[in-house]
């Protein structure tokens, strides 16, 4: 009895602090290329490539808090323009519609300045 205790199981140990947790995620095709070329070109997986990244990659926050405040009454301010324009073609208010589809293409025009531009 003693000896069967002592015996170890059969196959591959388990390790003690492997990878638990599945993660997906989507991204563009072209993201996909980038990271399967980087990982290639640093002979690791793309599993390892994106995790590395998630760990020690740093995120630059471009906006400052003040931006991001008027940023954020932007869009609200964008949005009640887009509900007063489908109000206003709704009712035929033809005048309130046209003036409130160039508030809101100034508006969008800001908001557009400060969106974050992709880096390629």
């Amino acid at each position: 009895m003693e000896n069967q205790i002592n015996q170890k199981k059969a196959g591959r140990p388990i390790k003690q602090n492997g990878l638990t947790i599945i993660l997906t995620i989507r991204m563009a095709k072209e993201d996909f290329e980038s990271c399967k070329q980087k990982a290639e070109q640093a002979n690791i997986s793309i599993a390892s490539y994106i995790r590395n990244i998630a760990r020690d990659g740093v995120i630059i926050n471009t906006f400052s808090k003040e931006s991001t405040s008027y940023r954020t009454t932007l869009i609200s301010i964008a949005n009640n323009l887009n509900q007063l324009v489908n109000l206003a073609h709704t009712y035929s208010l033809t005048n309130l519609e046209k003036e409130a589809r160039e508030t809101h293409a100034d508006v969008k025009e800001i908001i557009d300045y400060y969106k974050i531009k992709p880096k390629h």
